[in-house]
This record gives structure tokens, C-alpha cells and sequence, in this order.
């Protein structure tokens, strides 16, 4: 049987051939949604009579109409529209029966997307001048409201019939069928994408869409496999209408957690595809990324910012620059208001409860406009009330126009959903439908029987098979999935080039304010780096005495009064090396993994990380800088010394300079400690094996010089260079030389020879630290980036 009726409603088209009824309204179950407010959950429904369709009012509140009449009943012999909802304000659904369908000329751009739906209809362009330009300004040919679009985003070129796109150095870029484009030749079987719009030349003109977050997501086939082919997500299946709410839940090693990834792009399945209003994701996910939102499970925020300081950064994160602050603000206070948080707005985070927190979660994800929003069990650690509060919250975005997915082990609220996925051990699915008929499938009075059941009877039943012989399968799975106009498969793509939202150095601007506000808001911090260094300073003004870098005389018996060994120098020296290296590591060795989860959130919208890294060290570097020299010139205050140095003039500061520099390298390995470990817990004892080896190796406590293997372990540690770049400052062998057990002419250590050449390849070891800590810094973060698909 051929197509019998055409139905289009807000820029989306729909096929039906199989004579069922047609519902129409707002439940994400119909087979024609409309989220307008003013139609009802079941509007209308369109039924088979004979030869011809049939359209009836369900009794909606708001009515259905024809011009101004309002109609219960309307044969469709010829292409209608009607309005749902309202006679003039209300969505048009176009109704077209197979006989006008075959009537008529199908034109050349019927073919453009005809497995994509666009969006929102905003308008039809004509393309008769050579240049036309689209973005947000209002001198624009095509002016945009979406602030995901630069002021000036784009321009089409159009010449003797032909059309290039070309982009006008946008923030977050052109996109050309998904993929991101400086310049391009574009026609009808193109679809141009900016922010939120979409176009598409038709017979000459451009036609505007608007992704506006009536989306229809599919997961087609995703299984997933580790190690030597083992299954952890098998063949998992289903199709989700626009503003549908979703729970994912399951017993554990279900694979809850690898199917969210696999959905959102974050970590592609292995075979399979995910299908966004039918465009596969992973093949356009750059242009996609900024129209998904995601909260893991871990608070993506800094509890010591203010609610909306919190959420300003992360708008400015997200907008090109060329966004004003006021349009910022306006954007942060609408998503306030409409997540119930404006009263808490000049409130810390961490003064907010559990239910609180995870809306400021929600909020960061909603500045964009997102039209999927996933959620990792977004209930988790929150008492009943909070859970059941959080879920009615999801409830409300998913009518309000966005389809919600969530992970969740909240089974009290599971009735809020429209759509439930029931996950067995081995990424099966156990069942996929409503929630209500969840329980009559499986025989069982409530769901965590049903959990139980799952745990239980892995082994012994086919929960898989068993689904897809059910009319529930049927119902739900393949009939939607075959009604779905799938889009050719061109297999899968490397991962596309990272978006970018600002420039590397607008990005830079924002994450240093973003750290300074958190330090300054986080006054235990503040005080611990203001006085760490200026109490271990005085510390060891204490406990060095004085004298300890000056030259000593004595009377010798037989040699009368002459130079003696100053017993104090290494003690002075090797104190304050060790001191500002533990400064150093104690400022930084938590500083990235305590934001890793907000990492990885704004590394897949297009975070550079060189820019993060740089951010730390603009912070990080001036504070250790002062901390060196405050606790240098305290601890030498009454020292007599330093009265030589290799290079620079007064002495004191070449010596400035090398515990400096020593500071320095702690910190970038501190950073290095943190970008390495996966909690703050586990960053602890790494800090203090450092500290340790610091102390062992640094060749003064110890003498390495006829130890192989730790000899060469000892160049890995900053104390072992900065005690070396030190002593050769303060000429340690005329100082201290009992301790070389050598003439007074050699040195202990050649790395302390009191010579310029010496002395800089001293600072230059250090240097040499400091890169390698930043590379491993950042490789150890890269591993935390979304991975491509695997090929084969």
C-alpha cells in the first residue's frame, strides 16, 4: 500500500499507510505532537472511513478549527489545513490525502532531508541579490534570534545560479550537513546549519527553520563491547516522540551508564547509530553538541560561587563574545526563573540542599536551550521528598518543549514518565514502553520486584528474546522504528574537530576570573595561601638560628685565626628548598581533579584545554611567586648572606630566583598529581610520596653520587635542582666544604660549582620540569575527552 495521507505541523512532515488511527496532541505517545499550550494532551484523532480520513476532536478543551469555525468532525477529501487550539493563534496542521499527494509535481528539493525533520518554520528568504548575510544584528538580511549565532555568522553567495556558504569567523561555527565549514558550495540537497537554525535552498529561495526542542531521538542497534568481544550493551533499540521523558533503569552492570554515553555522543557505541530527528549524531555532533544537554551525576559546579555568578561564567563559556553582558543576564535570569531559583540567586551553592544544587546543575545545561537534556542520576543521595520533587521538576521540562532522558534508581516517581527502558544484566533489553505496563509485562505487583527478578533470573530466563516476541515490542519498538524514516548510514567518521564557543583568549579571560572568584570566595583557602608561606618562613627563622651564610673564622690550633666550615649553610638552604616545595605541591595538587567533572562537561562543549591549563598557571604561578619570596626573605633575614651570586645583583636575588624557580616546579607537579588521579581522596597520599621524595632525593640528606638507579631518579625532583641552583648562588664550597670531604677547589656536586654555566643549567632542569609536568598534565586530561567510535 502506498502513502495514503501527508500530514505536516510546525516544519515536521509525517507518512501514514496503515490505516490505524492517528492521535494527535500533546502526549509525546501521539503520532502527530504538538506542544502548543493550547492544545491537550489527546486533541483529535484521525481515523480510516472507507476510502478516505476522517478527522474528529477528542472533546480538547481548546477546540479545533477551520478558519473561525470550530469543527467535531471534518472529512479530509482535499488538502486542509486546520488550527489546533486557537482560530488564529493556533498551530496549522496541513492534512493531505494520498490521491492530492499524487496529483502533485513533487519539486526538486522534496528530496532535501527526506529522512531529516526540521524544525520550527521562521521564514522563507529570497536569493536574487549576490550576497546575503545572517546573524543576530538587525542589519543583517537574515536576522536570527539565537544567541548561540554570532552578530554576523554567516554570509550565502549566490552567482549565476550557484550558492557558497561562508563563514564570517562565527564562535560556534557553520555547519554544512553536520559538518563544520569555513566555505562551502551549497544546493537543494544541502542543509545548512547555525546555533539553533537550520536552512535549506528550495526553488530558488531559503527556507528558515528553528530547532525549538520538538525533537524525535532513536537509538537504532547500539551494542557495545570491551575486552576480547564481550557484550556489555546488546543491539538496544527504541524511538522516542518529540517532549517524551525517559528512565533508564536496570540492576547494576545493566549498562545504565554505557548506554547514557553511547546517547549522548560522549562515548559512541560500537555499532549501531543514534538518530537526532533522523541525522545520525555521531556523524554531525559538532553541530548537534551545543543542542544536548548533559548533567552527570557529580555537581558540575563550584559551591563557592553564588547561584548566578555561577551560572554567568558558565554563559559566557558558552555564547560567542560579541554577546552582550545584558543579554547574558537576561538569559541567566530566565533559566532562574524558570527552575524556581531566583530567590536563591545571591546564595553560595553550598548553603543549598541536595534538590537546590542539582536545579543549579539543570540550569547550566538549560542557558543554551538544549532540546535533549540526559541526566545521570540526577536522585541520587537526595531524601524522598527531594527525589520525588526532582523528578515532577523533569516532568515539567520534558512539557515544556524538551525530551528528557535519565538514568535514575527513583522508582517511586517512575510514573511520571512516558517511556521506560528496562536494562538486564549484559545490556539487554528486558522492556521498553510505558510505565504503567511495565508491571503487567513482567507479572509483578511493583518495580522492584521487577529489579529483583532481573538480578535474579539473569541466567535462567531470555529477557531479550522474550521482549521481542511480546506485543509490547511490537507496539512500542518496531512499529515506531519502522514508521521512522531512517536516514541513510554513510558508517562511521572520525571524531569531528572540537567546537569552540570564544577564542582561545576569551576562554583564558573567563576561566582566570572564574578561579579567582572561587578563591575568593572560598576564605579558608585565601587564608591558607596568605599565611602557609609566611609561617613557614618565620618557622624556619626560628628553628635556623643565624649566621648561616657568612664566612666563618676561627683559631686553629697551629694555623692561627683562619677560615672555618659554617656548619649552617646546607641546613639553611636545604630548609627553605624544602619549604617552598611543599608550598608549592599544597597549592595545587587538588586544584584540577576537584573540578574534573566540570571538565569534562565543558570539554565537550568546546573548552580548550591549553586554555584551562593556562588559567591554572596564570592564577597559580603569581601566588607561588610571592609566596617564594616572602618566605625566602624571611628565613634569611638574619643569615648574614647571601654576599655572592653568579648572575644577577643584590646576591639575594639570584637566591630569590632559584627558590622561585623551585616553588614553580612543585606547583606544575602538584598539577600533575591532580590532572593524574580520579579523586581528591587518592590525591593525598600521591602528594605526600612526592613530599617524600623530595626529601630522600635531593642529595643532601642523602649522598646520591655513588648510587645508580636513584642517583637518576633523584633529576625527576625539583628539590634535587633547586637545592643545586642555590648552592651554586651562595658558593656552598667555600661556605660549607667539611661537607664535600674533597678539597676546598671541588665541589660536592658539579651541579653546585658556583659558575654561571652551572647555575643555568640548574634553573634550566627545573624549566625542564615545569614542561614535562604541564605536557603530562594535559595528556592525562586529553584521556578524559569523549572517544570516536572504533572502526573495524
Amino acid at each position: 500500500m502506498g502513502v495514503t495521507l501527508r500530514a505536516r505541523l510546525n516544519g515536521r512532515e509525517y507518512q501514514f499507510d496503515d490505516g490505524r488511527d492517528i492521535r494527535i496532541g500533546r502526549d509525546p505517545a501521539s503520532d502527530v505532537v504538538c506542544v502548543s499550550p493550547y492544545v491537550s494532551r489527546e486533541h483529535a484523532v484521525i481515523r480510516r472511513v472507507g476510502d478516505g480520513w476522517v478527522l474528529e476532536d477528542r472533546g480538547s478543551r481548546s477546540g479545533t478549527y477551520v478558519g473561525d469555525r470550530r469543527i467535531s468532525s471534518l472529512p479530509i477529501n482535499d488538502e486542509t489545513t486546520v488550527r489546533l487550539g486557537d482560530p488564529r493563534e493556533g498551530d496549522e496542521l496541513q492534512l493531505t490525502p494520498s490521491a492530492v499527494v499524487a496529483a502533485q509535481p513533487v519539486p526538486a528539493a522534496a528530496a532535501v532531508g527526506a529522512n531529516v525533520r526540521m524544525g520550527r518554520p521562521t521564514g522563507v528568504y529570497r536569493t536574487d541579490k549576490p550576497r546575503i548575510r545572517i546573524g543576530r544584528a538587525p542589519d543583517n538580511d537574515v536576522v536570527v534570534d539565537d544567541m548561540l549565532v554570532s552578530r554576523y555568522h554567516a554570509e550565502l553567495l549566490a552567482s549565476a545560479g550557484a550558492y557558497e556558504i561562508v563563514d564570517l569567523g562565527s564562535h560556534n561555527g557553520t555547519f554544512v550537513d553536520g559538518r563544520r565549514v569555513d566555505r562551502a558550495v551549497v544546493d537543494e540537497s544541502n542543509i545548512i546549519g547555525l546555533g539553533h537554525q537550520q536552512f535549506r535552498l528550495v526553488a530558488g529561495a531559503l527556507e528558515a527553520y528553528e530547532d525549538v526542542g520538538t525533537v524525535e531521538f532513536e537509538s537504532a542497534g547500539l551494542s557495545v563491547f570491551v575486552g576480547e568481544g564481550r557484550t556489555i550493551l546488546d543491539d538496544v533499540t527504541f524511538t522516542l516522540p518529540e517532549n517524551c521523558f525517559l528512565a533508564i533503569v536496570g540492576p547494576s552492570g545493566a549498562g545504565k551508564s554505557t548506554l547514557m554515553k553511547a546517547l549522548t555522543g560522549f562515548s559512541p557505541a560500537d555499532k549501531g547509530t543514534v538518530l537526532y530527528n533522523g541525522r545520525d549524531l555521531y556523524e554531525s555532533i559538532e553541530e548537534l553538541r551545543p543542542r544536548i544537554g548533559y548533567v552527570p551525576q557529580d555537581d558540575i559546579l563550584h559551591p563557592q560561587l553564588t547561584v548566578r555568578k555561577a551560572l554567568g561564567f558558565a554563559a559566557e563559556l558558552r555564547f560567542p563574545s560579541d554577546v552582550s553582558k545584558d543579554e547574558r543576564d537576561r538569559a541567566v535570569d530566565e533559566v532562574m526563573e524558570e527552575l524556581g531559583l531566583s530567590h536563591r540567586a545571591d546564595l553560595p551553592i553550598h548553603k543549598l540542599s541536595g534538590g537546590q544544587r542539582k536545579r543549579v546543575s539543570v540550569a547550566l545545561e538549560l542557558i543554551t536551550k538544549p532540546s535533549l537534556l540526559f541526566l545521570d542520576e540526577p536522585t541520587s543521595g537526595l531524601d524522598p521528598g527531594f527525589e520525588k520533587s526532582a523528578m515532577e521538576l523533569l516532568r515539567e521540562l520534558a512539557d515544556g518543549g524538551r525530551t528528557v532522558i535519565v538514568v535514575t534508581h527513583s522508582l517511586q516517581s517512575l510514573h511520571l514518565c512516558d517511556r521506560v527502558i528496562f536494562l538486564a544484566p549484559g545490556g539487554t533489553t528486558a522492556y521498553f514502553g510505558p510505565p504503567k505496563d511495565a508491571l503487567d509485562y513482567f507479572s509483578q505487583s511493583d518495580y522492584a520486584d521487577v529489579f529483583r527478578m532481573l538480578e535474579r533470573e539473569q541466567q535462567q530466563q531470555d529477557f531479550k528474546g522474550q521482549f521481542e516476541q511480546s506485543a509490547y515490542y511490537r507496539r512500542y519498538v518496531s512499529e515506531p522504528a519502522a514508521r521512522a524514516r531512517l536516514m541513510d548510514k554513510r558508517g562511521a567518521q572520525p571524531a569531528p574537530p572540537r567546537p569552540a564557543q570564544r577564542s582561545w583568549g576569551g576562554q583564558l579571560s573567563v576561566l582566570v576570573r572564574r578561579h579567582l572568584a572561587v578563591i575568593a570566595a572560598d576564605r579558608g583557602l585565601l587564608l591558607m595561601l596568605i599565611l602557609l608561606a609566611p609561617l613557614l618562613g618565620f618557622a624556619l627563622f626560628a628553628v635556623l638560628g643565624s649566621g648561616g651564610l657568612k664566612l666563618t673564622f676561627g683559631d686553629v690550633p697551629g694555623k692561627g685565626h683562619v677560615r672555618t666550615p659554617n656548619t649552617s649553610t646546607m641546613n639553611v638552604l636545604f630548609g627553605i628548598v624544602f619549604c617552598v616545595g611543599l608550598v608549592g605541591v599544597v597549592d595545587s595538587f587538588r586544584e584540577i581533579v576537584k573540578e574534573l567533572p566540570i571538565i569534562r562537561r565543558e570539554r565537550s562543549i568546546g573548552m580548550s584545554l591549553s586554555a584551562y591549563l593556562a588559567s591554572k598557571l596564570v592564577v597559580l604561578v603569581p601566588f607561588v611567586l610571592v609566596q617564594s619570596t616572602v618566605l625566602t626573605l624571611i628565613a634569611v633575614s638574619q643569615q648574614n648572606g647571601p654576599k655572592v651570586s653568579n648572575v644577577l645583583s643584590p646576591p639575594v636575588l639570584e637566591l630569590v630566583v632559584d627558590i622561585a624557580a623551585t616553588g614553580l616546579a612543585a606547583m606544575v607537579v602538584g598539577l600533575l598529581i591532580s590532572a593524574v588521579v580520579t579523586t581528591s581522596d587518592k590525591a593525598t597520599p600521591l602528594m605526600a610520596a612526592v613530599v617524600a621524595s623530595s626529601l630522600l632525593l635531593a642529595g643532601v640528606l642523602f649522598d646520591l653520587r655513588d648510587k645508580p638507579g636513584i642517583r637518576e631518579l633523584s633529576y625527576l625532583t625539583s628539590s634535587r635542582w633547586g637545592f643545586a641552583a642555590a648552592a651554586s648562588s651562595v658558593n656552598i664550597k667555600d661556605l660549607e666544604v667539611d661537607q664535600c670531604h674533597e678539597p676546598p677547589q671541588q665541589s660536592c656536586d658539579a651541579a653546585w660549582s658556583h659558575t654561571s654555566s652551572a647555575w643555568l643549567k640548574d634553573l634550566g632542569a627545573l624549566g625542564g620540569l615545569m614542561v614535562v609536568g604541564v605536557g603530562g598534565a594535559a595528556y592525562a586530561l586529553r584521556r578524559q575527552d569523549p572517544q570516536p567510535r572504533r572502526k573495524g
